[in-house]
């Protein structure tokens, strides 16, 4: 581009090859495609929850200053697993560096890195994930699943897993539905809440009255997992937002520090927050999130019709001023035996 007597010169076969040389690139993401930078939209809403403070694990955060000092970390660990193994050094990196243009592939913008740095930098960071998996993940995950599974061997683990991720059923779906009130407003329509067994945080049930939710530690790291998560559910085709699902229902729940009280009283909560950090925490977890489907919309459509029916409200009232003490309950049956004696006078 140049200036004219006042008037600006464009070059048009320039600007056209340079166009058509951008379309005849590969504008797709690999289907292979899995991993993802954090939309800034979602990023800028807390960045702490999506910069690794010590280690990092890829290309993304490769060679941050705060990092460098933990790199050395990983070198020794790669020491560790080569001394461990009977593979040496050479054949794990030709090992990966067969890998390389796959595993390229998984990454959703372009990785600025020569074949040899992308292979250095996978050989040291499996070193780490396979030293440290061998010595805590792994370990903790037999020990608890032998004790009660002893037939199940390693690679029935990855069906467990998938098994977990895909605890809620198709009939959790809702097409037409609304959410659910407060924790405090439930109970007061008689609702009660019981601490679920699954596995699975996502594995809510809503049976007889009784909302049954399994328990969730909330503590500092809580927001940092589930932003993540949240975050690769929003980038990833077609996933089901299965874990926005979650954060939306008990966003829902928690309006006030009373409904963090009632749900830590019934164990689906084990807070480790202050109670007003709590509230805020579920309130801005799942901000600027695009939900296609809510996978709670069928049981909160459960909830809600519960709550219409004026006898579990009647109930809860009566059970909470009338009942509540021995000798709350001795004057509301005075007061019953007192109103029929009066009747039967009355009639005679």
């Amino acid at each position: 581009m140049a200036e004219n007597g006042g008037k600006v010169v464009i070059n048009i076969g320039r600007l056209a090859s340079s166009i058509e040389e951008t379309m005849s690139q590969d504008l797709l993401m690999s289907p292979k495609c899995c991993i993802f930078r954090v939309p800034n939209i979602l990023y800028r809403q807390n960045k702490e929850a999506f910069t690794p403070d010590a280690f990092s694990i890829g290309p993304l955060h490769h060679g941050h200053h705060n990092l460098k000092a933990t790199e050395q970390i990983k070198f020794k660990y790669l020491q560790c697993l080569i001394a461990r193994s009977k593979t040496g050094l050479i054949e794990l990196i030709s090992s990966l560096k067969d890998l390389e243009i796959e595993a390229r592939d998984y990454y959703a913008e372009p990785i600025r890195f020569t074949p040899e740095e992308f292979v250095k930098m996978l050989v040291i960071d499996v070193a780490s994930l396979l030293s440290y998996s061998a010595r805590t993940l792994m370990k903790s995950l037999e020990k608890k699943t032998t004790q009660f599974f002893p037939c199940l061997t390693p690679s029935i683990l990855l069906t467990c897993l998938e098994m977990m991720l895909s605890s809620i059923t198709e009939e959790e779906k809702g097409e037409g539905w609304e959410l659910v009130p407060s924790a405090t407003s439930l109970a007061e329509a008689g609702i009660k809440f019981a601490r679920g067994t699954s596995q699975s945080i996502l594995d809510i049930k809503f049976i007889d009255g009784v909302l049954i939710i399994p328990q969730l530690q909330v503590q500092e790291t809580t927001e940092t997992v589930f932003r993540n998560l949240i975050s690769f559910e929003q980038c990833y085709a077609n996933c089901e937002a299965r874990v926005t699902s979650y954060a939306i229902l008990i966003d829902n729940l928690i309006n006030t520090t009373k409904d963090v009280e009632i749900l830590c009283e019934n164990e689906i909560i084990d807070n480790w927050l202050n109670p007003e950090d709590a509230v805020q925490f579920f309130n801005k977890l799942y901000y600027h999130s695009f939900v296609r489907t809510f996978y709670y919309g069928s049981l909160c459509n459960k909830v809600n019709i519960y709550c219409r029916h004026r006898w579990p409200r009647w109930r809860t009232v009566l059970v909470r001023n009338y009942l509540n003490t021995p000798w709350a309950m001795l004057s509301t049956l005075a007061a019953i035996v007192l109103l029929v004696l009066t009747f039967f006078t009355n009639s005679e």
